[in-house]
Parts: structure tokens; C-alpha cells; sequence
């Protein structure tokens, strides 16, 4: 097998893990990963093992793992974000010292409880409970715990990359202030009121109880995750981006909606046009557009809608309810709602 890797993918740099667990790109938490070629892999490691290449972020491995092979991203703009998740997702402790490692991504830790120090290069910072630690990509850290306070944390681990394709409804400006933000970043503490470990708690939720919706609803958790971090290490800092403008035809729409509450009066097509400044071609195209319809169509819908409501509900006579919907004559609505719904307004309030 490791001649065959070997060749088809010769410049491949290959992952792996001394554990029972491997993730998407190589072992995160519990031991640090071994950057190999396929024939020593196959030397040291029992067939099966999990072997994972980072370029193209592709795996094989035991389908039954746990969240660590889920593959979720999230689009900011030009910004393309990887949520690495351990194989659960739950407050753990750490109830060991760990030496000094670095890692590829960046690490979130949020403690819960306990007290110990981060050991950040050469720099402590003491971890205190609602304390949140981040560490940029490739920065050595060390987590010496208390023994007297033993700490309770989530954990987990996130990367970002250019978009192959930009997300054309966020904004640029935004993704650069993000970007700019995250770029600079060795280490970062600030303390939290528990907004991150809701979120923590939150996506771990919805990983759990498969519910129509999950992933959309995970992927929005963990972009407010981002956003909160982002504020959070640059507070009171002012966006220069503004929230964007809807097109005026959008706009016209609303003037449109307006225009057509008024259906149990005399309206017309040059009535709207003036309405929206514009001429009668212009308002038959946004008609087109926005409801799929003429004026003359949506008008005879409105009111036939109205009427078939009334009838249902109102118990006055025909004519009257011709007369509320906007028909000067019993013959008129008469045929216009025959014409609409193939039935007499009679006949439908019997159904």
C-alpha cells in the first residue's frame, strides 16, 4: 500500500497519530501528530490506521469516530473557516501537565473552573474560571493545572483560508476587518460572561439530536462564535463597513404593497406609476419581476381573495360583499369570481 500512496501522490505530506483516534488532519489533543512518509507508517502502525493528507484535507479512516471527522465550514466574505472538533465536544479536565506543543490551526480554550497557568513561549498568564484563551497557528503553549483547582475547559480548534469563491452578499470591508483581527494573533485572554461556552454548548446540542436544519444552525453558531471573539479581542473598535442597501426596485415593492391595500377603491396602472415615478412600461416590468402578474391580474387576485375570506366568515349578503372588495355592481363581481375560482360566490360559501 505505501509503494502505490507513494507514487500516486509523491509530494503528499502524510498525518497520523499514535492513538485509537485520528482526525482530519492528524491527532489535535492527545498526542502530537507524526509527519511521515506512507512506508514508514506501514512500518510502525497496524493496518487499519488512519492516514490523512493536508493538502486536500482527505482522510480514511474509522467511519464510527467520533465529531472529529465532521466537516464543517463556514464563509465569511473572501474567508473560508474550518472548525476542527475533537471526538467530543464536552468540558473535559485537564488532569495532567502537558508539555509544550504547538498546532497547526488555531486553539479556543474556554475554562469553566479551576485555576493553573498558560505558558505561552515564555510568558505565564494565569487561567482563572470564564477565562478565554486563544493561540494562533504554530505558537508552543503549556497548561499546568492546579493541582488544589483542577480545570474544567472546552476546547477546540479552527483554521481559515482565501475562498476559492467569495461570498458575494458579505462584505468585503467586514472580512478584511476579521482577517486583519485574527492575522496578528500568537495569543489572546480576555475573560467571558459565558457567551462562549453557550455556544460551546450549543453546537454540541445540535450535533447531538439530528434536527432538520443542524448543520445551517451549526454553522451560524460558530460564526457568532468568530464574531464574538473578533469583538471581544478588539473592543469598542468601530466597523468602518456599513450594513449594504437594498436595490430600489426592491424598495418599490413596499410602495406596490401599499398601492394594492387600497383594491375596494378605483385604482389603476397609471395610478401606480405615478405612485413610483416612473412610467407604465417600468411599473409593468417590476410588476413582472417582483409578483409574476399584470396590474390588472394581482387587482382581480386581491380582491377575489378578500371576497372568498369574507364569504367564509361574514355573513352578509352577496352584493354587499361585491361592494367591499371593490365592485360597483352585483354582475361585475359575479363574474369576476366565477371567472377566478370556476364557482358562484353562493356556491363557495357552501363548500
Amino acid at each position: 500500500m505505501d509503494t502505490q500512496l507513494s507514487s500516486s501522490f509523491p509530494n503528499r505530506k502524510w498525518y497520523c497519530g499514535y492513538t485509537s483516534r485520528c482526525t482530519v488532519k492528524g491527532e489535535r489533543r492527545r498526542q502530537p501528530s507524526l509527519e511521515r512518509s506512507p512506508a514508514f507508517l506501514s512500518e510502525r502502525l497496524p493496518p487499519p490506521f488512519p492516514l490523512v493528507y493536508y493538502e486536500d484535507i482527505m482522510e480514511w479512516s474509522d467511519p464510527h469516530m467520533g465529531y472529529e471527522h465532521l466537516n464543517i465550514k463556514v464563509g465569511i466574505g473572501y474567508l473560508l473557516f474550518d472548525l476542527l472538533l475533537d471526538s467530543v465536544l464536552e468540558p473535559v479536565s485537564v488532569d495532567k501537565r502537558l508539555d509544550k506543543h504547538n498546532h497547526f490551526a488555531f486553539e479556543l480554550h474556554y475554562f469553566i473552573s479551576g485555576s493553573g497557568t498558560m505558558i505561552v513561549e515564555h510568558q505565564s498568564f494565569q487561567i482563572e474560571p470564564c477565562s478565554v484563551h486563544l493561540i494562533g497557528p504554530g505558537v508552543y503553549h503549556q497548561i499546568q493545572d492546579n493541582p488544589s483547582s483542577p480545570t474544567t475547559r472546552f476546547n477546540t480548534q479552527f483554521m481559515f483560508s482565501h475562498a476559492k469563491v467569495e461570498d458575494r452578499y458579505s462584505s468585503r470591508i467586514e472580512s478584511d476587518e476579521i482577517f486583519q483581527v485574527l492575522s496578528d494573533i500568537r495569543y489572546v485572554q480576555f475573560n467571558d460572561d459565558g457567551g462562549i461556552s453557550r455556544f460551546f454548548e450549543s453546537i454540541r446540542s445540535e450535533l447531538e439530536i439530528p434536527s432538520s436544519g443542524r448543520y445551517t444552525y451549526i454553522q451560524s453558531l460558530f460564526t457568532q462564535m468568530l464574531v464574538r471573539l473578533v469583538r471581544s479581542i478588539r473592543p469598542n473598535t468601530e466597523t468602518r463597513n456599513e450594513l449594504p442597501n437594498k436595490p430600489v426596485d426592491d424598495l418599490r415593492t413596499r410602495i406596490i404593497d401599499i398601492y394594492f391595500n387600497g383594491y375596494k377603491h378605483h385604482i389603476t396602472l397609471d395610478g401606480l406609476a405615478s405612485q413610483l415615478n416612473l412610467s407604465v412600461k417600468q411599473t409593468n416590468r417590476i410588476l413582472k419581476k417582483y409578483y409574476n402578474t399584470t396590474f390588472k391580474q394581482k387587482l382581480l387576485d386581491t380582491r377575489i381573495e378578500v371576497a372568498k375570506d369574507l364569504l367564509r366568515h361574514k355573513n352578509w349578503s352577496i352584493q354587499r360583499i361585491g361592494e367591499e372588495v371593490g365592485y360597483s355592481t352585483l354582475k361585475s363581481f359575479y363574474e369576476a369570481f366565477v371567472n377566478r375560482t370556476g364557482v358562484s360566490p353562493s356556491r363557495y360559501r357552501k363548500t
